[in-house]
Order: structure tokens, then C-alpha cells, then sequence
């Protein structure tokens, strides 16, 4: 599980998303959008529990086509402003929230028919009302995976998990039935990347008579979007906060915290706010570093509040396999980029002691990373001497100015590893990877250079495709999302809109077979040995070079209790947030 630690005594905490009084002095006044087009049914008249969230850039919508993606990371909103038919519990099991029960093939809810189909039927709970006070009904799921899936539409994530649902229909107000194509492992859970609700009665007309740039536009997934959480929005002040009341007929019970805030808080601040006590709590959506925490528990003291540092990312350089050259094709090359690196100083040196290397793009926890260590799926340790013979097996040697070369002469020109960036500490990252890389020989140059200015959506999507040899960037450690992040379906190109998630381009059909079987093996025994396998291959081919967690502190303040550590199943640790309370 996550590395974790009990401050004080306020149980298990996770974090989010926290604010700073001083950003809003810093800002001046601010652009106000349009204010909700309805108020909350029954707010508090009196909101006398605040919880203000950081996170690090301003959303470009709450909830889109009732879905988010992991970008910024969308499912720790999601469960604030949203809800759907199940979550995971602590151990990965799929449990009802919105739904009465889990389908289950002993059931007969959950049907596998002899030609490799299936068919799953929900039912949902009775009492789920929209934040308007209109009954949840299963025709809005149907509407909802209608607009979700219309190609004419684009959320930054895709439908990838939904790509082998037929059909949705509704056959009664409370009955949803989902068709299947081909087996699913998944199929028995509809979390926030599941099949959406969305409020038909507004919806609905928008979609029907709008064209897709004015939908997508649209209040209603900003200042008036009307969900099924815990939490509606009533203030969105542009270039400031967001403001959300408790919903008072939430399913689940009325929120304990009456008013939840979230503030856009730089990175470098995150520390300063905390101490200051303009924050409550900071989480994955902030970005904060191990070094940030180490500095907040020096001044208070390791039992202030409570912490642990969330594994969902992986942290490595994705290697550009679409312009790389000659030495991106070259396993030999790669293996020796890897040997090259030495994980630990370069965990601590980005975290602080903090810092965790990893050899596999998986959480230490998880038992198919022991199965790989037990099957001796290769490790690749701090070894120099290795790297220099793989170097010259693939043709390339040190020259007199440390540059690797090649017969030709030529030096690996290697454009890496961020963007620029106003935040130092992302500058900083970059900076130490590309000293570990030249060090190996590599010629790295920070920053990768600017995609052309004036480029909007889909143009501005492909531009970072390209110009860089490798980047650093995290896979997430989901059940259903690590695998597929290096899967040839997601490599981004012209028929997606450039939206994939595979942007180094790495392709190996072994490894899309065996991803597809995962996919479809029900069985969890014979399941892991397939990810042992992925495991395997991703450890061979090195497509990507993955040296540490990313290890988002999640932090709250004395005080805060009930936050959830289901973070990384759920992807957010506000998966309960009206369960939580504050002293």
C-alpha cells in the first residue's frame, strides 16, 4: 500500500486540494464568471465547517459529459460535484454507491453468452437526486454514454474503457442495462471513467440543437452544472476560487463540512500557505513535492496533522519513439540509458528524503510487482560499466569531451526533458535529469522548445508530439489505466485528435495481445500472470525509463478526519468526502 503515517489523532486522513489567502491578495479583483442559473436546493444558512482545497492550475470545466480525466487529477473532483454507480474499496473490490448491488456473475445480473458478449444490468438505488432535487433516473445514464461517446466530442482521456459497450438502454426509471462486445474485467464497476449520468432535462436540448465547439462551451459544465454529489457549485470566480455548498438531500447523507473551496495555488507556495494556515489540505491536484511536506513537518513537528504519499504516479522519461533516431530503435541503447541512472540520489534529489525509487511501473504493493522481483524480471541498478558496454554493443562510445558518439561521429542530440516552465520546481526536475543524461554521455538540453504560439485543440495536441527526445512524465498506477498508457491503441495520431496518452509512440503487438487478453481474463490468478508478462516486456524493451514514485504528498491539517486512503483505486482520495469533519 502507499507509504503512509498517523499525525495526531484524527484517524487516517488522505488530501487533496487546499487555497491560500495570499494568492487571493496577489490577484486583485477578479473576472466573476456567470453565476449558477440555480441555487443549491437548501443551502446552509450559515456555513460554519470550511475545507479550502489547493490545487495548482485553474479547471477548464467541473465535470464534462459526465466524465473527467486523470489530467490535474479530474477523478479528486469528480467525487465532490459527481457520483456514479460504484467505487473501489481498500483491497480493489468493486462496491455500490449509486447502486443498489455490485452485478455479479453467481447472480445473474452480470451474463457472459456463449459468443464472447455480455450483458450487465444495474439497478439504482432508490432516493439519488440530482442537486436540483429531480430523481436520478437510468434513462440519464443512457443519454449520458450517447454524448460521451458521440466522435463528434473529445475529453482529454478518451472513452478507452468504454470502447466494447454495444448498447445502453434503460428498461425502467431504476434499471440500466449495459451490452458488452467482448469480456471486460471491469464490466462490474462504473466509477468516474464508467458510463456517465448526465441531468437530461438540461442537457439534452443543449445537445440536440447546439453545434459541438457551443456544447462543449457551455455553462452547464462550468457555473451551472448540476451533478449528484455531495457538493454544488455556487461561485466560480475566474482566475480565483470555486465555491461549493453541501448538498442537503445528498443519497449518502447531508456533507458534515458545510463549504468547500478551491483555490489555484503555484507549487512553490504550497509550503508557505500551509504553515501560514491558509490551507487546509493539498493533494495530488497541487503537485506538491516530497520536499514541501519535509519543510511543513520541520517547522510543526512530525505529529501535526496527517500525511502519506500517494504512489497513482510513476515518474520516469518517456522516450520519443517516433523521432528519436537510430538510438531509440536500439534495445541496447535503451537498457543502457537505464543502467545509467542512478534511481535513488536522483528520488531524493527531486523528493527529498521522501524520495522512492521504483523499478516497475507498478505500486510496491501490489502482488504482481512481487511476482516480477520472485521471476526475476530484470532490474536495472546504478551499474555505469554496464551501461558503457551496452553503449558500444549498439555502437555509440564516449568521446574526449564525455559525449557518446557514434562510428559517423555524431552525438545524440536530445531536446529534454519539460517544457518551459514558470514553476522552478518542475524546471528543477528537468534540470537533474538532464545532468543524469549527460553524465551517461547523452547530449540533453532543457527545455524541450515550444510548441508554435497561436496553435489551439487538436493542432496544439500534435505539436507536443514532436521536437523532443524524451519527456519527463508520470503513469498512473490504476488497475485500468498503467498498462495502457504504453498500448498502441492510444498512440495519438490523426484519427484520435491527437489525444492519446501513448506519446512516445511505442508499439510491440506481444504486448498489445497480452493487454487485450488482461482485459478479457475474469480469473485473477491467470489475470497477474498476463501483467507479469507486461511487466516483463516494459522491463526488457525499456520504452520507458521509470525511476521513481512521483509521490504527491497528501496533507491536511489538525483537525481534518474521515478522508479516504482509497486513492489510488478511486484516483481520489475525496471518494467520501461527505464523511468527512473538522474540529
Amino acid at each position: 500500500m502507499q507509504a503512509s503515517h498517523q499525525l495526531g489523532s484524527y484517524g487516517r486522513l488522505a488530501s487533496t486540494i487546499g487555497i491560500t489567502l495570499l494568492v487571493l491578495l496577489a490577484c486583485g479583483p477578479a473576472e466573476k464568471a456567470s453565476s449558477p442559473s440555480n441555487e443549491a436546493p437548501s443551502p446552509a444558512t450559515i456555513a460554519t465547517k470550511v475545507v479550502r482545497f489547493a490545487v495548482q492550475t485553474e479547471f477548464a470545466y467541473l465535470v464534462q459529459y459526465g466524465h473527467v480525466p486523470t489530467a490535474n487529477p479530474g477523478p479528486e473532483r469528480f467525487y465532490v460535484f459527481h457520483s456514479n454507480l460504484t467505487v473501489f474499496d481498500a483491497e480493489g473490490n468493486p462496491q455500490p454507491l449509486m447502486a443498489q448491488k455490485v452485478p455479479t456473475i453467481q447472480d445473474g445480473d452480470w451474463k457472459l453468452n456463449p459468443d464472447g458478449t455480455m450483458e450487465v444490468t444495474w439497478k439504482i438505488r432508490p432516493g439519488v437526486l440530482w442537486q436540483d432535487g429531480t430523481p436520478l433516473t437510468a434513462q440519464d445514464f443512457a443519454f449520458g454514454f450517447e454524448v460521451l461517446v458521440d466522435p463528434r466530442l473529445v475529453v482529454d482521456g478518451g472513452t478507452e474503457n468504454l470502447k466494447d459497450v454495444s448498447g445502453v438502454r434503460a428498461t425502467d426509471a431504476q434499471t440500466l442495462v449495459v451490452s458488452w462486445r467482448a469480456p471486460w474485467i471491469y464490466a462490474n464497476s462504473n466509477h468516474h471513467e464508467g458510463i456517465p449520468a448526465l441531468k437530461r432535462d438540461q442537457i439534452e436540448p443543449l445537445y440536440r440543437s447546439l453545434d459541438p465547439v457551443a456544447f462543449a462551451d457551455s455553462q452547464v459544465w462550468r457555473s451551472e452544472f448540476v451533478g449528484l454529489g455531495p457538493y454544488r457549485a455556487t461561485e466560480w470566480v475566474l482566475g480565483d476560487h470555486i465555491t461549493a455548498v453541501a448538498f442537503d438531500r445528498f443519497f449518502l447523507g447531508r456533507p458534515k463540512i458545510d463549504r468547500v473551496e478551491y483555490h489555484w495555488v503555484a507549487v512553490t507556495q504550497l509550503a508557505a500557505q500551509t504553515l501560514a494556515g491558509s490551507i487546509d489540505s493539498f493533494g495530488v491536484g497541487a503537485f506538491g513535492k516530497g520536499n514541501q511536506l519535509a519543510e511543513i513537518q520541520q517547522q510543526k513537528g512530525p505529529s501535526w496533522g496527517t500525511w502519506f504519499l500517494d504512489r497513482v504516479l510513476a515518474r520516469g522519461l518517456n522516450l520519443n519513439h517516433r523521432e528519436g533516431g537510430a538510438w531509440a530503435q536500439d534495445v541496447r541503447f535503451r537498457q543502457a540509458m537505464a543502467y545509467s541512472l542512478n534511481r535513488p540520489a536522483m528520488a531524493e534529489a527531486v523528493a527529498g528524503p521522501h524520495g522512492e525509487r521504483t523499478d516497475y511501473v507498478l505500486d510496491q504493493s501490489s502482488p504482481v510487482y512481487k511476482l516480477a522481483e520472485q521471476r526475476g524480471v530484470p532490474k536495472y541498478s546504478f551499474d555505469p560499466t554496464r551501461a558503457a558496454q551496452l553503449f558500444a554493443e549498439a555502437g555509440w562510445a564516449k568521446g574526449a569531451d564525455g559525449l557518446l558518439r557514434n562510428r559517423a561521429g555524431q552525438t545524440v542530440d536530445f531536446p529534454c526533458c519539460r517544457y518551459p516552465d514558470a514553476d522552478a520546481e518542475n524546471t528543477r526536475e528537468s534540470l537533474i535529469w538532464g545532468d543524469a543524461l549527460k553524465q551517461a554521455g547523452i547530449d540533453a538540453h532543457h527545455p524541450i522548445p515550444a510548441a508554435p504560439a497561436g496553435l489551439t485543440g487538436t493542432d496544439l495536441r500534435k505539436a507536443r508530439n514532436f521536437g523532443w527526445a524524451g519527456m519527463t512524465t508520470h503513469i498512473y498506477l490504476t488497475p485500468r489505466q498503467h498498462f495502457l498508457t504504453l498500448s498502441s491503441a492510444v498512440i495519438p495520431d490523426d484519427a484520435n485528435r491527437w489525444t492519446g496518452t501513448n506519446n512516445g509512440a511505442y508499439s510491440n503487438p506481444a504486448y498489445d495481445k497480452l493487454l487485450a487478453e488482461r482485459l478479457t481474463t475474469l480469473p485473477i490468478t491467470e489475470r497477474r500472470e498476463k501483467e507479469v508478462q507486461l511487466v516483463k516486456i516494459l522491463a526488457e524493451e525499456v520504452p520507458f525509463l521509470v525511476v521513481y514514485y512521483l509521490g504527491n504528498p497528501i496533507v491536511a491539517r489538525d483537525g481534518i478526519t474521515g478522508v479516504s486512503r482509497q486513492a489510488v483505486l478511486n484516483d481520489a482520495y475525496t471518494v467520501n468526502i461527505h464523511q468527512w469533519d473538522m474540529k
